[in-house]
């Protein structure tokens, strides 16, 4: 019966493990070669950090279009627990530089995972490939 009871909690617990953040706009800089990324992350702590760390950043580039995504680990989540991940629906700016291999250029910026357009800074909704559609 405990062997039963322990398989039951550790099959519901939920290990604090790195997980892909959505990117919330790109700015890509002056040098061409650079994509500076906007996360919207939790409320920071006291002292102004992040509880979230960013552990890698991926940029997958082929002639047409760049899908770039970015992982995030969060330290201040206990490492096993149960229940619902609690979060706020209000987001605070955090920004991470990807490099790129070529220069932009009029590529499309998308999202890794979905493969939907990301907003470039400054640009209307509609700019596309460095293009208006």
């Amino acid at each position: 019966m405990l062997l039963v009871a322990l398989a039951v909690l550790f099959a519901t617990a939920r290990i604090n493990k790195p997980y892909w953040q959505g990117i919330a706009q790109v700015e890509p800089l002056a040098d061409g070669r650079t994509l500076r990324a906007e996360l919207l992350l939790s409320r920071p702590r006291p002292d102004g950090t992040f509880c979230e760390r960013v552990v890698n950043s991926v940029a997958e580039e082929t002639a047409a279009r760049v899908a770039v995504d970015v992982q995030v680990y969060n330290e201040c989540a206990p490492f096993v627990s149960w229940g619902t991940k609690r979060s706020s629906l209000e987001g605070h700016p955090y920004t991470v530089d990807i490099q790129l291999r070529a220069p932009l250029g009029e590529r499309l910026i998308v999202a890794r995972g979905s493969g939907s357009p990301i907003p470039i800074r400054g640009k209307s909704p509609r700019y596309t490939a460095g293009k208006p559609s």
